[in-house]
């Protein structure tokens, strides 16, 4: 009976041994698997889209029409019926926003200017009178400068491709196009 219960003794023993190898496989697996998991999750986060980063983007590009003429003695009274003309093309953008006229100091150019702006004033359209003295001495410049409101749905950015202009809406975006295309920044006192 002894020698019977050492059999039994070494058998459970056996038994014992193979549970533990089997439950150290399976922890080791499990341990394996979640490490594999925590890695991927961790690297990949930031190829997964944000939530905030869904939604409309709004862009406030600066646009400036400009109608210049020269001006010579015989064409100042064409030149300024032209100019007039054009302002009644887009007489919606004009009323909107009002014109800046810019002329140069002499007389022939401030003359037409004040004409000018006399008429634009007497149809309620807001006018800006400017004497510029770098400007060439017989031209006559009329400008309209507004801002427009562009939107886009914004779709979810691809891992690392922060320059490409409709994918995302995250700072990096703006703040690259900004840098590659400065000309389109608003000016924030001429739109005031």
């Amino acid at each position: 009976m002894t020698r019977f219960d050492c059999s039994l003794f070494h058998l459970n023993g056996f038994q014992r041994t193979a549970n533990h190898g089997q439950l150290r496989r399976s922890i080791l697996t499990l341990g394996a698997f979640t490490l594999c998991l925590l890695t991927l999750s961790g690297c990949g986060s930031r190829y997964f889209v944000q939530p905030q980063s869904q939604g409309t983007a709004i862009h406030l590009v600066p646009i400036e029409h400009v109608w210049s003429v020269q001006l010579t003695t015989q064409n100042a009274q064409l030149m300024k019926e032209q100019l007039l003309a054009r302002i009644e093309d887009n007489i919606d953008l004009v009323a909107t926003h009002g014109v800046t006229i810019s002329a140069n100091s002499a007389s022939l150019s401030n003359a037409v200017a004040q004409s000018l702006a006399g008429t634009l004033t007497a149809r309620g359209i807001e006018v800006i009178k400017l004497i510029d003295p770098a400007q060439p001495a017989k031209s006559l410049m009329v400008k309209v400068n507004y801002a427009e409101v562009v939107t886009e749905h914004c779709r979810p950015a691809k891992a690392e491709q922060f320059s490409v202009k409709k994918v995302g809406c995250y700072a990096d975006n703006a703040r690259w196009q900004s840098m590659i295309n400065p000309q389109l920044m608003v000016d924030k006192t001429a739109m005031e």
